[in-house]
């Protein structure tokens, strides 16, 4: 990878926590927590006011030439990504917080050249 896709990503996934935490008020449990070498799930938050376990998706892209960043959540990386939500719960049984359900979430993230960015919240996208 690129240092410029790198900066990208870690760009994108800054505001991504910035927004869920100030926008959301969600409580962030986990960022970049990876099992193995299966993958890494981007933020873990827990929603108080709805008693949800949030696994977030941070795609970020600088043109929509190849398509909307969400699209690049395809059915593999959202079967990766529920496998590693199911390791999640699985290892962190009896510490996370009490929880009704799970969703799983995309922010998309488009910035233009002067870094101004657009976000997008996609609640329950798969």
């Amino acid at each position: 990878m690129t240092r410029n896709r790198q900066w990208l990503g870690r760009y994108g996934e800054t505001v991504a926590l910035r927004y869920v935490q100030s926008e959301r008020g969600f409580t962030i449990l986990d960022t970049n927590w990876r099992d193995g070498r299966r993958g890494e799930l981007d933020i873990v938050a827990f929603d108080d006011n709805r008693l949800r376990l949030r696994f977030i998706e941070v795609k970020t892209r600088r043109t929509t030439q190849f398509g909307h960043p969400a699209e690049a959540v395809n059915t593999s990386k959202q079967d990766t990504i529920r496998h590693l939500a199911q390791a999640y719960i699985t290892q962190r049984q009896g510490i996370l917080p009490q929880y009704r359900d799970v969703s799983f979430d995309i922010i998309s993230i488009q910035l233009d050249a002067q870094h101004t960015h657009q976000i997008e919240y996609l609640e329950s996208a798969f």
